[in-house]
């Protein structure tokens, strides 16, 4: 059998340029392709984008309570003879020292201290993202929490 007869009887078998490489897609195939991208890029975009939105809003979430968590130990510390039932804004300029830094992104704080017993104040310190200049402050806080401050005096700690 010459070459060129295997050439010629394979060609007419349907499918054979197809394997052989020969072949392509169609512009139905190629604009089903497409649209398939083209719908499943902006779900594909909005969960990413939704995620990074997500992971920075925790960071700063954390942010915040690990400073909320910082003044209240400030206050722990302090002796509790100095401690008074009071409400007190706290801003970069009013800190006072030993008392945490303001996280970045965060105007002012609110530190109430209440009386709750004989020998106890209920603190409680809220973060805020902007400061206020009326008695009270304009937004919900990013971070409020609220624990009890108890006179546990050791002899020596309160001069």
């Amino acid at each position: 059998m010459p070459p060129g007869d295997c050439l010629r009887r394979c060609n007419r078998r349907p499918g054979f340029l197809r394997r052989l490489g020969a072949g392509g897609f169609t512009y139905i195939e190629v604009l089903v392709a497409i649209f398939i991208i083209g719908l499943v890029t902006p779900i594909f975009i909005g969960g990413l984008v939704g995620s990074l939105t997500g992971a920075r809003r925790s960071e700063e979430r954390g942010v915040a309570v690990a400073w909320v968590q910082g003044e209240i130990d400030f206050l722990r510390g302090q002796c509790f003879a100095r401690l008074s039932p009071s409400v007190r804004k706290v801003t970069l300029a009013t800190l006072r020292p030993g008392e945490p830094p303001m996280p970045a992104g965060f105007a002012a704080a609110e530190v109430r201290l209440e009386p709750a017993g004989e020998a106890n104040l209920r603190a409680t310190v809220s973060l805020y993202r902007k400061d206020w200049t009326g008695a009270e402050p304009a937004e919900t806080p990013v971070v409020s929490t609220t624990t009890y401050v108890a006179d546990l005096r050791v002899a020596g700690t309160c001069p």
